[in-house]
């Protein structure tokens, strides 16, 4: 007895209908599917970083009990909220890969329906996707204000005078002042991809450029004080060996703000060249839309990390220059400027 094989019939290529409305937003989405895995992975490990910093700050301030204190309480919220800013802006970018993730979904099912043309899909996308740049650009917002006060108030610990009192509060509420303005005038239209509201304008290039002016000027502070006193500092820092001198020289770099100067000056960079295309400008967008807000963030938090662990040489030498009792402790900084 043998059985009979019925041949199957397979449909030729031309005879199968796919959806060609279905078919180019899968199409679209696939690189942007490859991006934000990217962009998502660099969030997420730096997010990392900070929640380490975040936390081991926040147990070494608690641990001191004294909240009564403004140098304890100032550096305490200044964390809380720098964390909770780059949660703002993690929580969009989770919102966004979902957001992708289903319109892509509901592609994949519309490519056997003739009934699908993915518009009403789009435009859902298109209004999440203009809430979540909002909260992106909010916390990116908020975390290069604190840090930018964070930089220019350890200006102000060893300087000690009214006229960098002053300078920093008035940098601090213009750049905010410009950067709002800039923010409302950037709307480019409808997106289908997480957009820093920060284009576009004039206002937000020149709030961009006095954040780095306030950085340099910081920087240029510090500096001019660490020169003037460079006979203490050599003293500070060659007190112990060539491992502990070149953390304490990595600290004092990390507290003058240089490093945050050189990460404002990517941005700028790419902020001004933002319609140019090659491999560099792909590397600037994955830094500024996958790195910088959680690197706006861990800069501030690392300084107050290092005050802390009262590993700070602005305290411990710079300052100590200036008055003959001793270094200039945050606590006496406060009462100055009370």
């Amino acid at each position: 007895m043998t059985l009979d094989h019925v041949p199957i019939a397979l449909p030729h290529p031309n005879d199968i209908a796919v959806n060609k409305h279905a078919l180019g937003i899968m199409q679209s989405f696939a690189f942007d599917a490859t991006s934000l895995v990217l962009q998502f992975s660099l969030s997420s490990l730096l997010f990392g970083v900070l929640t380490i910093l975040a936390l081991s700050s926040v147990f070494l301030l608690l641990r001191r009990r004294a909240l009564t204190n403004a140098s304890i309480r100032i550096p305490l919220l200044t964390t809380v909220v720098l964390y909770a800013s780059t949660s703002l802006y993690m929580a969009g970018l989770i919102w966004n890969w979902t957001s992708v993730t289903r319109i892509i979904r509901e592609a994949n099912e519309g490519l056997s329906s003739e009934s699908y043309d993915g518009a009403a899909n789009l435009i859902s996308l298109e209004n999440a996707v203009f809430k979540q740049s909002w909260m992106a650009t909010a916390g990116l917002a908020a975390n290069v204000i604190v840090g930018d006060a964070v930089v220019w108030w350890r200006a102000c610990v060893i300087w000690r005078h009214r006229a960098v009192y002053y300078a920093g509060p008035i940098a601090l509420l213009l750049t905010l002042a410009f950067g709002i303005v800039g923010a409302l005038q950037s709307y480019p239209g409808p997106i289908q991809s997480i957009y820093f509201m920060v284009g576009g304008g004039g206002f937000a290039d020149a709030a961009a450029a006095l954040s780095l002016a306030t950085n340099l000027a910081a920087t240029a502070l510090i500096s001019i004080k660490a020169f003037l006193h460079n006979r203490r500092l050599t003293k500070y820092l060659g007190s112990s060996g060539g491992k502990t001198r070149a953390l304490k020289m990595f600290a004092l770099l990390i507290e003058s703000g240089s490093v945050y100067c050189v990460i404002l000056l990517v941005v700028l960079v790419y902020q001004f060249n933002s319609d140019t295309a090659g491999p560099i400008f792909t590397a600037e967008y994955f830094f500024v839309y996958g790195c910088l807000v959680p690197l706006v963030a861990i800069y501030p938090t690392g300084i107050v990390f290092l005050t802390a662990l009262d590993w700070s040489p602005l305290h411990w030498g710079l300052s100590e220059s200036m008055v003959s009792q001793g270094p200039l402790s945050t606590s006496e900084y406060d009462s100055e400027t009370a």
